[in-house]
């Protein structure tokens, strides 16, 4: 969700995952990335172009590889100039991560990145709770759909503590 903010504005749309799609999905609007934008990306693990830029979030440059964290594989699928690359990443049986970018195809999407990475039901709840914490950030909540629905900002004053999976914020 952090490289969907840093993408551009608009919207920030999050499917989470459920039994009859077991799938956490984040689709941003923003620049996109094409093929090249990709092989660039990938060479700057642990670099990092938003260093410095303190209105970027992460800066320490996994964040293109974080859905690894919790998931055996993820797909990402970037809009750009009409065209559609695809990035499939997967943990080989020794847990390296392996990486395959296919080449542009023609698209009519709209411009930006889809995430999408297949989670283990016993994240599921984990995931649901986690998101809640954008809920603090009006201005992020402001662009996030969450499950089709706009999210909605807390009501309660920050400085008091609530409960969000297990931690209290």
């Amino acid at each position: 969700i952090q490289n969907a903010k840093d993408a551009g504005p608009g919207k920030i749309h999050v499917s989470l995952p459920s039994e009859l799609n077991p799938v956490l999905v984040v689709r941003d609007f923003g620049r996109g990335m094409n093929e090249e934008d990709m092989r660039s990306l990938l060479k700057r693990v642990g670099a990092s172009s938003k260093r410095g830029d303190v209105a970027m979030a992460g800066q320490l440059g996994i964040g293109s590889i974080a859905p690894m964290s919790i998931a055996d594989s993820m797909t990402i699928h970037s809009y750009k100039d009409g065209a559609v690359t695809v990035l499939t990443a997967w943990k080989n049986d020794s847990g390296d991560i392996k990486l395959a970018i296919t080449p542009a195809v023609p698209s009519t999407e709209l411009t930006g990145t889809k995430v999408s990475v297949p989670v283990h039901p016993e994240l599921f709840a984990q995931l649901r709770d986690g998101i809640r914490v954008f809920q603090f950030s009006p201005a992020l909540c402001e662009r996030l759909v969450v499950n089709g629905d706009q999210m909605v900002p807390r009501a309660r004053p920050c400085s008091e503590e609530v409960q969000v999976g297990d931690h209290r914020v």
